[in-house]
């Protein structure tokens, strides 16, 4: 399968004065989200592949192939800290994949121009994904773009691969809790299909009330208006007008609008309509398509509109959604190296091991000749023939290493050998490797790999570490 279902559509374009923040906020996310980089260490003359923080290079290059959560090492991604541009040919669509999106999706935020997240070639849903940022680095996003839904429909027909996208699949994709709503282009992408909406009341005032006329009743005004026009065999001469004036200033239309004439009518509509809605009704009045009209004007078109009061409503603020639910886990117990000063969702069954890692931790004695690196080298190699276990923090190994002489690592070590070697012990004839490889290898439950990968998150988390083991 590629990994072309989520893509960015446009080009991402970060302020030069936002860069600094903006990576900064792509490390963090990276990191809480679980997204690693694979290296290899020398442990007891084996070597050994362990996995660190993504962090950049002397060129600003940031690398990462894995994710703790989805214990598979991919191909290299990476993150240009220089131009905000992401690089991820293998992501997959797994708990790695979910934060390649996330980065996508803030690309899209912060970004100034067109660019949109896309899935499935449609403009993608982001609600979700922005309350998964909010709760894993506290940035509350907005996407401005999302807000002009005109002119996202504009970038997309202007494009080979997205011209058939429609204002209501963007319609669809909106993020209510992350945006403000423009009703001008609201109403604009919502009044492009084939047929005209008919108010109820027609509009019966005079140019200087269409300020406060309902804006279906001035667009189907308008329309009757240049059907006369073209009835009349104005239709030329109606175009070559609506090609000058609907690329023009506000203040050059205000001047039109001054004109006593239909021609002054649609100009005092161009201050309050955005230009494919007048397009639209020129369209309707000739017996074209939309696009067909509006491609045969070659106009950019004005985006300087009046907006009445209530025709901006800005977004709410968006909720928080925590990773565990977005990668479809029921608890927190693979988060314990995130665990801070908030609570986190364990298991009863975790409880336990936290009770029983610190009644056993309490017995254990190591004896005088310990040695640290060849008994942590002989824990990888069984770590190794399981190949379900979640490759294991570099901050472990070099911690452990530096206080081999510590009698609390001693311990700590031999309290992790014990949990791995859980139910070795009924097979005295077999070695090691073979319990492992024959038996061990499949008959262990998930929750087993989740413990093997939780004792050593539990020892790099000196807080938590102190509570459950003292040291």
């Amino acid at each position: 399968m590629g990994n072309d279902l989520y893509t960015l559509a446009g080009t991402v374009n970060i302020p030069e004065n936002r860069k600094a923040e903006f990576s900064d906020s792509i490390l963090k996310l990276l990191y809480m989200g679980g997204i690693r980089k694979t290296e290899e260490m020398e442990l007891g003359g084996k070597k050994i592949t362990v996995v660190g923080r993504p962090l950049p290079d002397e060129r600003g290059i940031v690398r990462f192939d894995y994710s703790i959560f989805e214990k598979y090492k991919r191909n290299i991604n990476t993150y240009n800290m220089n131009t905000c541009e992401l690089d991820a040919p293998d992501r997959g669509y797994q708990e790695f994949g979910v934060v390649m999106n996330a980065v996508m999706i803030m690309q899209e935020a912060y970004s100034e121009g067109s660019c949109c997240y896309m899935a499935e070639g449609k403009p993608g849903r982001v609600n979700v994904y922005a309350a998964l940022i909010k709760a894993l680095i506290g940035v509350d996003l907005t996407f401005p773009g999302r807000s002009r839904m005109w002119d996202m429909l504009l970038f997309f027909h202007g494009t080979e691969e997205y011209k058939n996208i429609t204002g209501d699949d963007i319609w669809k994709a909106y993020p209510w809790d992350h945006c403000d709503i423009f009703s001008e282009h609201l109403m604009t992408i919502l009044n492009l299909g084939p047929d005209l909406t008919v108010p109820e009341k027609k509009f019966e005032g005079r140019k200087k009330d269409f300020a406060e006329a309902p804006k279906v009743s001035l667009i189907y005004y308008i329309y009757e208006k240049t059907a006369q026009l073209v009835k009349n065999g104005e239709s030329d001469k109606l175009k070559r007008y609506l090609k000058k004036l609907l690329d023009s200033e506000r203040k050059d239309r205000v001047a039109f609008a001054a004109e006593d004439t239909v021609y002054g009518d649609i100009a005092e509509a161009s201050l309050y309509l955005l230009p494919p809605l007048i397009v639209n009704v020129f369209a309707r009045a000739i017996g074209q398509e939309f696009w067909e009209t509006w491609d045969s004007m070659e106009i950019k078109g004005y985006s300087d509109v009046i907006a009445r009061k209530g025709d901006i409503d800005s977004e709410e603020g968006g909720f928080s959604v925590p990773l565990y639910k977005v990668i479809q886990r029921e608890d927190e117990n693979e988060f314990i190296e995130y665990w801070d000063d908030q609570e986190l969702k364990f298991t009863d069954k975790m409880k336990e091991c936290f009770e029983d890692w610190k009644e056993r931790f309490e017995k254990i004695l190591p004896g005088k000749n310990f040695e640290m690196e060849p008994f942590l080298a002989e824990i990888f190699t069984e770590l190794e023939e399981y190949r379900k276990c979640r490759l294991a923090d570099k901050n472990f190994v070099t911690d452990v290493l530096e206080h081999k002489n510590d009698v609390n690592y001693q311990k700590a070590l031999l309290l992790y050998k014990e949990i791995i070697d859980k139910d070795l012990e009924y097979f005295p004839e077999l070695t090691h490797r073979q319990a492992i490889r024959w038996i061990m290898r499949e008959s262990k439950d998930e929750f087993c790999y989740t413990e093997m990968a939780a004792f050593p998150s539990l020892l790099i988390n000196r807080k938590h570490r102190f509570e459950i083991l003292g040291f």
